[in-house]
């Protein structure tokens, strides 16, 4: 670990628990960040299952029919803020998920920090919630601004997929320790 993984890292303990439960959900706008996010999930030691029939069910209801409900769920670059509200309300609603990884890359049908917000007011809604939530904002000054916004709520965000992997791989780490 390098300096700037243990900083990215530090931030996700200061403010985000331990992660309990072995699944990691993975909320995106786009396949290609998906993508790399389950390979930094890999690499990062963290299995990445497809979701159970029901919360796919759940899930497509977010998207439209050319999503993908499995994990990576792909709720398309054109479902904008209600998407993700509605995908990570499922996902912190239901008990297989231990934690989200909410991933978004710029798109000239949304502006970051809607988007950034819509996960600051939903996370919200679920005051004491057990499963960390990180973020992953990938794009220009915009997805800066939307990084803020969401450390602001406690939510650490990076602009890239293996740091936001590593940063819930040590949460998950730390659940172990905390036991």
């Amino acid at each position: 670990m390098d300096l700037d993984e243990l900083l990215d890292c530090s931030q996700a303990l200061a403010m985000q628990p331990p992660m309990y439960g072995e699944n990691v959900i993975v909320i995106t706008n786009g396949g290609g960040i998906g993508v790399l996010s389950s390979d930094s999930a890999e690499f990062h030691g963290i299995p990445l299952k497809t979701a159970p029939a029901d919360l796919q069910a759940a899930f497509y209801k977010c998207m439209p029919s050319y999503g993908s409900p499995k994990n990576p769920v792909d709720i398309t670059g054109g479902t904008g803020a209600k998407g993700y509200e509605d995908a990570i309300e499922i996902a912190l609603q239901s008990d297989w998920v231990g934690a989200i990884a909410v991933l978004y890359c710029q798109s000239s049908m949304t502006v970051p920090i809607i988007i950034a917000e819509s996960v600051c007011k939903i996370v919200a809604k679920f005051p004491g919630n057990k499963k960390p939530v990180a973020c992953c904002f990938v794009g220009g000054e915009e997805c800066n601004d939307a990084a803020k916004k969401l450390g602001e709520s406690s939510i650490p965000s990076y602009d890239t997929p293996k740091k936001t992997m590593c940063a819930l791989s040590t949460l998950r780490q730390l659940a172990k320790f905390n036991l």
